[in-house]
């Protein structure tokens, strides 16, 4: 980039410097919200849906530590779903699975 200046007697100075412009901005997971299938007595299948978007790139793949239709244990398991960017800025979102079991009837 080149900026010049001048003075009220019209004298001018001229000078040139580089911008860089640097995306650190990492893509958006929404909140998502899962879904209950199948359970028995030894856990229950979970689906969901996870998008994640960039600010330059639009979509971008987000990919999780277990899949959609996962038949998740009882007790807690944390669900973690990340996204990349083209230049290296990461995303992350979590989620707290807990299983219980139930008496029947209840």
């Amino acid at each position: 980039m080149v900026c010049t200046a001048k003075d009220s007697k019209n004298n001018s100075v001229s000078g040139t410097f580089t911008v860089t412009v640097r995306d650190t901005t990492p893509p958006s997971i929404p909140a998502f919200q899962p879904r209950e299938g199948v359970r028995d007595e030894t856990g229950v299948q979970v689906f969901f849906e996870v998008t994640a978007h960039d600010l330059v790139d639009g979509d971008v793949q987000a990919s999780c530590n277990y899949p959609s239709g996962y038949k998740f244990p009882i007790g807690t398991t944390i669900l973690t779903c990340t996204a990349d960017d083209s230049r290296g800025n990461h995303a992350s979102r979590s989620l707290q699975i807990t299983v219980t079991v139930t008496e029947s009837g209840q």
